[in-house]
């Protein structure tokens, strides 16, 4: 029943794909700025559609934002498919609860099969750049500058060294 997820989709051009779908879902919320990833999973998809095509599958984003009164709501679900005649589409499936209802519901809990939360959360939000080691020259050149510093600050206070 798997087989469209055997070779689970999470490289790196797939988790860009995911990416943009998530920066997607985060511009059509009414208070974007509240916008919340609570999870994303890989789902399988019915056997039908399995049948007919064995790499298909889907992935499920599970989120919260604000609604219209201000206050947090429910966990909604949003789909993406990624097979049939418009693949990548996103549609919005309602509450979590919602999303279990169904004879065709790709994102209800049983056709979870990976959960891939902590790779798209980490390209979302890459790592803060680190600054490149000073050399001893430079680093002792930094220290002497500070020194100055301080010793004019004694004169004037309102002198910040940093």
């Amino acid at each position: 029943m798997l087989t469209g997820l055997a070779s689970a989709q999470t490289s790196t051009a797939d988790i860009q794909t995911y990416v943009a779908a998530v920066k997607q879902i985060h511009s059509t919320m009414t208070d974007p700025d509240s916008f919340v990833l609570e999870s994303v999973f890989l789902a399988a998809t019915t056997k039908y559609v399995t049948k007919k095509e064995p790499t298909a599958y889907n992935v499920c984003y599970i989120y919260r934002s604000h609604n219209a009164m201000g206050g947090y709501g429910q966990s909604h679900v949003a789909e993406q498919r990624f097979w049939g005649k418009h693949p990548g589409t996103i549609e919005m499936l309602g509450t979590v609860e919602e999303a279990q209802v169904g004879w065709v519901a790709e994102c209800k809990n049983k056709n979870l099969t990976q959960d891939i939360t902590a790779e798209v959360i980490a390209a979302l939000e890459p790592p803060a750049p680190v600054a490149p080691a000073l050399s001893p020259e430079d680093a002792a050149k930094k220290a002497q500058l500070h020194a100055d510093c301080l010793k004019f600050a004694i004169n004037d206070p309102s002198l910040v060294c940093k």
